[in-house]
């Protein structure tokens, strides 16, 4: 590719993200990037920081398809990834979550790559990642996620752990009830137990 060329990738790939921020991200993490500035609240305001690491918000579908188009789940895809606009965490955890929102073979494709790579790591922002994607493969793969979800009841971290069973719960699915009941006399934690637990009533209530 030429150098003019590759100015305008990167041009488009900032476009790209600046208008999945405006809908990802709260408004101050916007104006910081479009003036070039830090994704991140200023040091020693916690309230702010609490505002602006809402990790679990996502907007309608919408109101992503009102700025972005066809090109939504690509450019869902894109920013979870890190691929585009670097990696704010706080942003690739929304697109993972808001990718629930866009059923399809590429969503699905993605949701169980994201899986396969952050599942291999024990800790630290990879486990958000992670967390995201079950949640949302649950939602857009139904029973077919099982196989994908199920091994990550044995994950190092709890949060993990919780994050699959309530997730095998939303598949609705009856092969997760023997799953979800071989683990639970295995389980430790608290924290896990009363999530593989109220898995099992919504699927056994069904």
């Amino acid at each position: 590719m030429s150098e003019r060329g590759t100015r305008r990738q990167a041009r488009r790939g900032r476009r790209t993200w600046l208008r999945c921020a405006a809908l990802l991200a709260p408004a101050a993490l916007v104006a910081a990037a479009r003036a070039g500035g830090p994704l991140e609240a200023p040091a020693g305001d916690r309230a702010l920081v609490e505002i602006l690491s809402g990790i679990d918000y996502v907007p309608s579908r919408g109101t992503i398809d009102d700025v972005l188009g066809e090109a939504a789940p690509e450019d869902l895809i894109d920013i979870a990834r890190g691929v585009e606009g670097g990696e704010d965490p706080g942003l690739r955890v929304r697109a993972y979550r808001a990718l629930a929102l866009y059923p399809s073979e590429e969503t699905r494709a993605a949701l169980r790559a994201a899986i396969a790579e952050h599942g291999a790591v024990a800790g630290g922002v990879d486990t958000l990642y992670l967390r995201a994607a079950l949640g949302s493969l649950a939602r857009v793969d139904g029973e077919a996620a099982v196989p994908d979800l199920g091994p990550l009841l044995g994950h190092p971290s709890r949060d993990v752990r919780a994050e699959a069973a309530l997730a095998l719960g939303e598949t609705g699915a009856e092969a997760a009830v023997p799953i979800l009941r071989a683990r639970l006399p295995l389980e430790s934690v608290a924290q896990v137990r009363l999530a593989i637990a109220e898995a099992l009533r919504a699927l056994e209530a069904d």
